[in-house]
Formats: C-alpha cells, sequence, structure tokens
C-alpha cells in the first residue's frame, strides 16, 4: 500500500512537471470545423453577441467578425439554446456566410 501510494505521487508530480507552463494560453471554442475554425484562426477578431430568453428557452445572437480593417456583422437570428450550447458559433452564423467570410480574409 505505501508503494501503491508512492508511486500515485510520483506519477501526478511527473504530470505537473511535464506540463507546458505557456501563460498566453488562447482558447478557441470552436470544434464546428470547416469553415468555422479557420474563420477564427484567419480573423483579427470574432465576437459572439447573444441574449438568453428564460421564458422560451431561445438565445438571440449575432456574429461581428473583424478581418483587416473590415468588420463584417451577420443577421440577428434566434436559434433554441441547446443548439446553441453545442454549436454556438455555427448556430448564429449560417455556414455559407462563414465561407464567404473565410473566402475573404485571402483578399
Amino acid at each position: 500500500m505505501k508503494y501503491f501510494t508512492l508511486l500515485i505521487l510520483l506519477s501526478i508530480t511527473t504530470g505537473l512537471l511535464a506540463a507546458p507552463n505557456d501563460s498566453k494560453l488562447e482558447k478557441v471554442y470552436s470544434h464546428q470545423g470547416y469553415p468555422y475554425k479557420q474563420l477564427i484562426s484567419r480573423a483579427n477578431e470574432v465576437k459572439l453577441s447573444f441574449t438568453e430568453t428564460e421564458s422560451n428557452s431561445t438565445v438571440t445572437c449575432r456574429v461581428l467578425v473583424q478581418l483587416n480593417n473590415q468588420l463584417f456583422e451577420s443577421a440577428q437570428v434566434s436559434v433554441t439554446q441547446q443548439a446553441f450550447a453545442e454549436k454556438p458559433l455555427a448556430s448564429c452564423l449560417d455556414r455559407q456566410q462563414a465561407k464567404k467570410l473565410l473566402a475573404a480574409s485571402f483578399e
């Protein structure tokens, strides 16, 4: 039992020491894939503004994308809270519009 506890402590310590110590981590909250992840990577800034309504379980949202010196704003849409929780960017920004914005980022 004593060796088992020592082994666990040793593995935890080794794992903590091996973890990267980067203080400038940037999280990208997009597992939606193409074109959303690439759009986030190429844009200067992507903002998702939303308002939740508890009475009918909907979320009203829109997306602001800054590419170079231009600011693009999507139309305001209402989506279910479940869809928003699963894929926030994809539910608020139409895929075709995201593709157009991604194409514009290469110009």
